[in-house]
């Protein structure tokens, strides 16, 4: 079964980076590689740090928690900011690292000519540009359902975990990771490994070019009082 949320935004495009290889397959295949959530939380690449918050349902600051930690003796002991609670408490499962999970960004932003943040070339050196999402999720959708499989899409929202308390989910993250303005395919539950999720060729509604070309290849353009995603490069890199 497959549940997407649309979001908020419009979302104009895809991107993902990675290797030529790698997004070569993706495209004429539709080979998505979803990584588990335990990945994630490990994972460095190239200086691009992993996010050990990956995961988690509950953040709360250390000035919010007491601990109480009675022993069998009837001994009680309460632990907080003042003697002991050093910093934030996160609150996560076991089961929730072994969820799949597909990244990529999204080109939300208005205006003619959209400006990603260069410090997601570290991803990769080439970027796969879904220009038609309409028909990526729609290939989502039907392969979800002939492979039996519960996905959920969203756009992740960032928040500000130093001074957050309460609850957080799969498509939360701290806003220190705004530049990645990501959106996300969460398949749960986890095949407790990496995943190759498959819905199709992507070749009619997609190009792959040099990332470090991204912010001079794609400008937004009016059809029809439609507003589409185009890039000035017709070819494959």
């Amino acid at each position: 079964m497959i549940m997407i949320k649309l979001p908020e935004k419009y979302i104009h495009c895809i991107c993902k980076f990675g290797t030529l290889e790698h997004l070569e397959e993706m495209r004429n295949e539709g080979v998505l590689y979803m990584n588990t959530i335990a990945y994630f939380k490990k994972h460095e690449q190239e200086g691009v740090r992993g996010d050990k918050n990956e995961g988690i349902r509950q953040y709360f600051q250390n000035d919010f928690v007491k601990i109480h930690i009675k022993k069998r003796d009837g001994t009680e002991y309460v632990i907080n900011k003042d003697n002991g609670l050093a910093g934030p408490v996160r609150v996560g499962f076991k089961e929730d690292e072994t969820q799949n999970v597909f990244c990529t960004y999204a080109i939300v932003e208005e205006g003619s000519k959209p400006q990603i943040d260069k410090k997601n070339i570290k991803f990769g050196d080439h970027v796969l540009v879904i220009l038609n999402t309409e028909q990526f999720h729609e290939n989502i959708m039907e392969n979800a359902k002939r492979q039996d499989k519960w996905v959920e899409a969203r756009l992740v929202k960032y928040i500000d975990l130093t001074s957050h308390n309460g609850d957080v989910d799969m498509f939360t993250k701290s806003d220190e990771f705004l530049w990645q303005s990501e959106y996300r395919i969460v398949l749960n539950p986890g095949e407790g490994n990496g995943y190759k999720f498959r819905i199709g060729s992507m070749k009619d509604y997609s190009i792959i070019i040099k990332a470090d070309q991204l912010n001079d290849s794609l400008h937004y353009e009016i059809k029809n009082d439609t507003l589409h995603t185009t890039s000035q490069t017709k070819e494959n890199i």
